[in-house]
């Protein structure tokens, strides 16, 4: 099952198939749609998502303009405990505590993206393990980076990004919060997340594994 947008006039999607109509859901797609009409194509990240899906959209010539986000995976040898420890030296007495590295898409070649979508993975166990997957963190703070990154501009305009999530597990609400959820459809989430504030989550360490110096904070409040 993939998620398909839906467009008026319908030509170029007809031979598609589609198991449900956004647009029949929720009006911000139409609001997208609206800006978007006799210009350039919704411009469309996919993150962590299967080819079989970005043919689908490919096949809407003119009207989606699709880019896979290309990221190296974080480390199989990290676990959940690597970035949530019970405990860390906060004062410095043995080592300074970090965090490790969470790999990152190159955020200047994936510009102009008008929406988001990413697969959620849910670990190689049951449900409730793998919202502790580190490779679904890492799904998650790629999506937010390119958020920020597309949504917030140079002269510190805003631009709307939204953000859609499919998979069972779901999004990480630490870091997109229910009030920007606008709808859910089945297994798909749809976001249009306040830029700012995701913002200040992702120049956050990406764990307790780390303190976050004060400097960080400056504005938040």
């Amino acid at each position: 099952m993939f998620l398909l947008f839906s467009f008026k006039p319908q030509t170029a999607a007809r031979n598609v198939k589609k198991p449900f109509s956004i647009i029949k859901q929720k009006s911000w797609f139409d609001e997208l749609i609206e800006k978007k009409i006799d210009s350039e194509p919704i411009k469309i990240g996919l993150v962590n998502v299967d080819d079989h899906v970005k043919h689908a959209y490919d096949r809407m010539h003119g009207q989606l303009e699709t880019v896979t986000v290309d990221f190296r995976p974080v480390s199989e040898e990290l676990k959940w405990e690597s970035f949530f420890p019970e405990w860390i030296d906060e004062d410095a007495r043995w080592h300074q505590p970090s965090c490790p590295e969470v790999p990152m898409p190159r955020l200047e070649e994936y510009g102009d993206l008008d929406v988001i979508l990413a697969r959620v993975p849910c670990g190689s166990g049951s449900e409730k393990e793998g919202m502790r997957d580190v490779f679904r963190l890492q799904v998650n703070l790629v999506v937010a980076n390119l958020a920020v990154t597309n949504g917030l501009t140079k002269d510190g305009g805003d631009r709307t990004v939204y953000v859609i999530f499919m998979g069972s597990c779901g999004p990480m609400q630490e870091i997109f919060r229910c009030d920007d959820l606008m709808t859910r459809l089945g297994g798909y989430w749809v976001y249009k997340p306040e830029l700012r504030s995701l913002r200040q989550k992702v120049q956050m360490p990406v764990g307790s594994c780390q303190i976050a110096p004060l400097d960080r904070f400056t504005g938040m409040f």
